[in-house]
């Protein structure tokens, strides 16, 4: 054959190609796998290829223009048969388009090629140019990873009864989206977001005055594995990477005989930012049925899993809004904002501009949300009621849930997160099913609280060693245990709680400090990174009396200056000590490089710029 031979026959597919690589890779289809049918394909693809395949061959073996159609049709409808099959979390219209897309596009080149080159040369051809497609698109896609190098030295046996440990991270998920944090007499178990969540809080310690130490991800889920402020750790905006000195817990208990695993929805907490070492099954997705697959594989060790949930993060998606109960769109809202939105969209770099939505916009773009937290909430069901099954009878397990940060619905005049350190973004949920649970129903612990302290709270609870890493947060074990018997504690706090947000518009530092009820906002002039603070007269302040305005809305710093001093006096110790313990690990770093995968999963989520 020719090279313009070759030219005629290799243009339709390379066209082709590109097209369905491009509908494989519309954004927010997702890293989902199916079983262990090249785990990195995942099934939407998988689908689309399938009716695809299926389409050729119908083609290849009628050979005229009616079979063409014909096989389009059969293989779009092989497809579509497959997401309802596969019950996937892919919005209807993008899975018609990827399917009979995918289907008439192979089905129009094997014609063509049927009617050019017959029947042997088409059908190789077609093979061949499906076949590698799946092998694009497993090249753009994060790799399961399963088992790391041995150990150093040989993991200890881990204590008799030490008991399975699973940790659930919650993304984008605020304090009053979880119906177990609702008043009493305002809770609708009817319209709850999160019944799940709900049933496993009835045996379980409720934190409600949790802070997040940062009002994004990495940073925060970093200090949730590590127990450091981020400060410490070396997580900043950008392209942040964990120090390397600091032991995660991943890592922790795998040294201490644990068999770890991560299925963590989130491209920051992949192996570029640093934040999943220690686990030796590690996947980019938390489809429950992988979990469970893990799950089930026998082993004699105990366990512990990190599963990182997405769904409420932007963009969003309308799922059940109807079984919330919650306000209906008129159709000028439907028109303007529909059943997807993101507030990526009107990010504005790091601080989102003016988003110009009525409030029943808002409004509907919070139901939105809302929907995404239960769908969320459902996929946390079918992990916990196959933990529960696994643990009738044999290994204890203890449970933590938390969230990694809130989401901001114009409370500021603006939508999205990462931008402040006000409660609607860092007050956060915090559930902690201690083994055996609580025979006696729910606690609640309404002393404020930190993140960096689960898990040394994790730990001490399952009788193990704590981190070895140097400034850690304390367990909050001792408050549980004061609340067996009161069924609540509130004793006099007096731990400093800090939330930060670094390089923030321009290289500044927002910090919130919170010391009982009473919390400092600061704002910096900019300045290098792990700089100290500047002198009193350069930075903004602003206090709030959080239990009688939990939002936040009245600066009372001018009638309370005794106290602003008192807490800017602990949050300049606190600085000076972070910094310090940063040094002695070599400081902040940042990843030079992010890989174009991971950046462009980044950028499909709306992260850009400075991040």
């Amino acid at each position: 054959m020719g090279i313009s031979s070759s030219m005629r026959f290799a243009a339709p597919f390379a066209v082709a190609a590109a097209l369905m690589a491009w509908m494989a890779r519309v954004p927010d289809v997702g890293p989902w796998t199916l079983g262990d049918l090249v785990p990195r394909l995942g099934p939407p693809t998988f689908a689309a290829l399938t009716g695809a395949a299926i389409g050729a061959a119908v083609t290849v073996r009628s050979r005229g223009r009616r079979g063409a159609i014909l096989c389009a049709l059969l293989g779009a409808l092989c497809s579509l048969a497959l997401f309802e099959l596969l019950d996937l979390d892919v919005p209807r219209r993008r899975g018609v388009l990827m399917a009979s897309g995918s289907s008439a596009t192979v089905a129009s080149i094997a014609a063509w090629l049927t009617r050019a080159g017959g029947v042997p040369r088409a059908a190789a051809v077609t093979a061949l140019g499906l076949a590698a497609l799946a092998g694009m698109r497993a090249m753009e896609r994060s790799p399961v990873r399963s088992g790391l190098p041995p150990l150093e030295a040989a993991p200890a046996p881990p204590l008799a009864g030490a008991p399975d440990i699973v940790l659930v991270t919650l993304d984008t998920t605020r304090f009053d989206a979880l119906g177990f944090n609702q008043p009493s007499d305002a809770y609708n178990r009817a319209r709850s977001t999160s019944p799940n969540l709900d049933q496993l809080s009835t045996s379980g310690v409720l934190f409600t005055e949790a802070s997040a130490p940062a009002p994004h991800t990495h940073p925060s889920v970093a200090s949730i594995l590590t127990g450091l402020d981020p400060a410490i750790h070396g997580s900043v905006s950008g392209a942040p990477l964990l120090a390397r000195g600091v032991v995660t817990l991943a890592e922790h208990l795998r040294a201490q005989g644990y068999a770890t695993a991560g299925f963590l929805d989130n491209p920051w907490l992949g192996e570029t930012f640093g934040l999943a070492r220690g686990y030796e099954h590690l996947e980019m997705n938390a489809r429950p049925e992988r979990v469970i697959r893990w799950l089930k594989e026998p082993r004699e060790q105990p366990v512990f899993l990190h599963v990182h949930f997405f769904q409420p993060h932007g963009p969003y998606e309308r799922r059940d809004v109807e079984a919330l109960g919650g306000p209906r769109a008129t159709p000028t809202t439907r028109a303007r904002i529909g059943d997807r939105f993101g507030a990526n969209r009107i990010r504005d770099g790091e601080v989102p501009g003016t988003h110009g939505l009525s409030r029943e916009e808002v409004d509907w773009l919070r139901e939105l949300y809302h929907s995404e937290v239960r769908a969320m909430d459902a996929d946390v069901g079918v992990v916990l009621d196959h933990l529960a099954a696994r643990h009738r009878s044999g290994r204890p397990r203890l449970i933590a849930v938390a969230a990694d940060h809130g989401e901001e619905f114009d409370e500021r005049g603006s939508l999205h997160h990462s931008h402040t350190v006000h409660e609607e973004l860092v007050h956060v949920p915090l559930l902690i099913y201690p083994p055996g649970g609580r025979a006696h129903g729910p606690a609640r612990v309404n002393e404020p609280v930190g993140l960096v302290g689960l898990a040394p709270t994790i730990l001490d609870l399952a009788d193990l060693a704590p981190l070895p890493n140097v400034g850690a947060g304390e367990s909050l074990a001792p408050l549980m245990r004061a609340s067996e018997d009161a069924g609540s504690v509130a004793t006099p706090a007096n731990r400093l709680i800090v939330s930060q947000r670094e390089r923030h518009a321009g290289g500044r530092r927002l910090l919130g400090a919170r010391l009982g009820p009473w919390k400092l906002h600061v704002r910096t002039p900019p300045a290098r990174t792990g700089a100290a603070l500047a002198p009193d007269e350069e930075l903004d302040l602003a206090l709030y009396q959080l239990d009688v305005d939990p939002a936040e809305s009245a600066d009372v710093a001018a009638a309370h200056p005794d106290r602003v001093r008192e807490i800017l006096s602990a949050l300049r110790r606190w600085d000076d000590q972070t910094r310090r313990l940063a040094a002695q690990l070599g400081g902040n770093a940042a990843v030079d490089a992010i890989p174009a995968d991971v950046d462009a999963d980044l950028r499909a989520l709306g992260y850009g710029g400075d991040r």
